[in-house]
Formats: C-alpha cells, sequence, structure tokens
C-alpha cells in the first residue's frame, strides 16, 4: 500500500503541496534530489506564517534548477512538495540541506490527516 506523505519545508520551507510534481521513492532508490519540480515562494518580509501559506494565495512558482538556490538573500523562501512511497514497505529517508549558512530552518510535515509535525532547527 502506497502513502502519500506531503512534506512541507519552510525556509521557512514549507507547504502543503498543490500544484508542485510528486517526487516518487521506492526500496531500490536511496536518493531522491528535490530540486527540479518544487514549488517555491519568496518572502520577501519574513511576514508569512504555516497558516498564511497553507490559506493560499500566493503566487508559488515552480523550480527549474536541480538544486534550489537563490543565493544571498534576506528574504524567507518557502518551499513545497510532495513524497509519494511506491513501496509497501515502510521507507525511511534522510533530508539533506546542503547550505551551511542557513540562519534557520523550519520544517513541516503534514500527514495525510492533517496533523502537523514541526521541526525548527537554526
Amino acid at each position: 500500500m502506497s502513502r502519500i506523505l506531503p512534506l512541507l519545508l519552510l525556509l521557512q520551507i514549507v507547504a502543503q503541496s498543490a500544484g508542485a510534481d510528486v517526487f516518487r521513492a521506492d526500496a531500490a532508490s536511496p536518493r531522491l534530489p528535490l530540486g527540479a519540480g518544487v514549488e517555491f515562494l519568496e518572502d520577501r518580509g519574513r511576514q508569512l506564517d504555516l497558516a498564511a501559506v497553507r490559506q493560499g494565495g500566493q503566487r508559488w512558482q515552480r523550480s527549474e534548477l536541480a538544486v534550489f538556490n537563490q543565493g544571498y538573500s534576506h528574504s524567507a523562501w518557502w518551499l513545497r512538495f510532495s513524497l509519494h512511497n511506491d513501496s509497501p514497505l515502510h521507507l525511511q529517508r534522510l533530508l539533506e540541506i546542503s547550505y551551511a549558512v542557513l540562519d534557520r530552518l523550519d520544517i513541516y510535515q503534514i500527514t495525510p490527516e492533517g496533523h502537523v509535525d514541526t521541526l525548527h532547527l537554526g
């Protein structure tokens, strides 16, 4: 049985994925690049919170880059994507953010039931 796990990443990377690509994980693929296909939103004033982002009304853009990179910026960047487990097995994966100069990283995972798990790093 497969499951969809929308992972809300707040860079504030976040969001409940509506139009972003669905990334498919399976037991044979230990790595899954998440650059191209991720949707992103620039929050120039760093005013948005999870509730505001989930409410909608923002202009999300689809990344075409293999690695999401907006350079140095004072903005908060929200990213959203969905993960789909194509395997009948329970899979565990590591989310790697290879950018050492991030001041803060907030990760939100919204389960199919609507429960929000939050992780604040920084």
